[in-house]
């Protein structure tokens, strides 16, 4: 998908998110180890609240920054590649988590290659606080999954 407005560019990551909720979902009773489970579990969740909070973070924002069109344009095809993405049946959570930082990182990039694109500072400003938002999110995940580790 080629991103054009800031609009498009959050709704993609919002879809994002629901197919990586959605892929997270299908594969927790396929795989053997529990803990690994409990992790897609959590991603389940996860990604359904990041999605929720991106959801209103769109509807917050001015029109003036969501309608701001970028001077140069990316394209992704994350969403292809979320669709056919698989995990090892017997894959322990710490790769799974690494999997998970991949996607995860990935949607951030998507975001952070916008900022200098951005044609106004209020756009370029909302892209930059999302992506501290995300940032936050993604090293409270960390640090969660390091406390399973404890259990």
């Amino acid at each position: 998908m080629r991103f054009k407005q800031a609009r498009e560019l959050l709704l993609f990551v919002a879809d994002a998110r629901l197919a990586l909720s959605k892929l997270y979902q299908s594969w927790v009773n396929r795989l053997e180890n529990p803990r690994s489970r409990l992790l897609l579990e959590f991603l389940v969740t996860r990604e359904q609240e990041q999605r929720r909070a991106l959801k209103e973070y769109i509807e917050l924002a001015t029109p003036a920054a969501l309608d701001t069109w970028f001077d140069n344009t990316s394209e992704s095809d994350l969403m292809e590649r979320i669709d056919g993405w698989t995990f090892a049946p017997d894959i322990d959570e710490h790769d799974l988590l690494g999997e998970a930082l991949k996607l995860d990182n990935e949607l951030m990039g998507l975001l952070s290659q916008q900022v200098p694109n951005a044609a106004s500072v209020e756009t370029q400003e909302l892209l930059i606080n999302l992506l501290a938002h995300e940032q936050e999110r993604q090293r409270r995940m960390i640090h969660g999954v390091a406390r399973m580790d404890d259990i």
